[in-house]
């Protein structure tokens, strides 16, 4: 066998194997979360909560915050919704369930500006997203491509100022801008 067509074979090893990793990364990506469709279809709105911690996206800070230190940052910087409150915003919630989450293949350092969990009261289940990598978010822990419904979905519940900063970060995520 020549060495053109090695090559071509341990490329398209390397290829089928790298697919087969990825598909298998999005499988586990999704596994341990909340199904958010399927408790919008058979769940009770009171069984369901969001709670959102945030600092503005323009908030510089000397060194990247983890999750913890954003939750440890101060009450006026936490949002807690009810379900019957999120009810007249099940569109955007159905919109994040369907998100397409796409495993980033290189890692990043979380810099939490943004953290939110919806919450099933009765099981405890969650969907868990926090903000921000290298244009990339964190889905229960997994480093996913970021997406705008990510941050869409929590527009209505922040105060103007702050929801006006994050509408910018969405139209940056749109045209492909960090």
């Amino acid at each position: 066998m020549g060495k053109k067509v090695r090559l071509l074979i341990i490329c398209l090893t390397v290829l089928v194997i790298g697919t087969m990793m990825n598909t298998l990364n999005n499988i586990l990506v999704r596994r341990n979360i909340m199904d958010i469709n399927n408790f919008l279809q058979h769940g009770d709105f009171s069984d369901l909560k969001l709670t959102i911690y945030y600092v503005s996206p323009i908030t510089l800070s000397q060194l990247p915050l983890s999750v913890k230190e954003l939750r440890q940052a101060g009450v006026d910087t936490k949002i807690t919704i009810s379900g019957c409150n999120l009810e007249e915003h099940v569109h955007l919630i159905e919109q994040l369930g369907n998100a397409q989450l796409k495993p980033v293949t290189r890692k990043s350092r979380i810099d939490a500006r943004l953290f939110y969990f919806f919450e099933d009261i009765r099981s405890g289940r969650r969907y868990e997203v926090a903000m921000w990598g290298d244009m990339s978010a964190f889905i229960n822990g997994r480093e996913v491509h970021i997406e705008p419904i990510f941050i869409e979905v929590v527009i209505p519940f922040l105060p103007q100022n702050i929801a006006e900063r994050y509408q910018s970060s969405v139209d940056r995520i749109r045209e492909g801008v960090n």
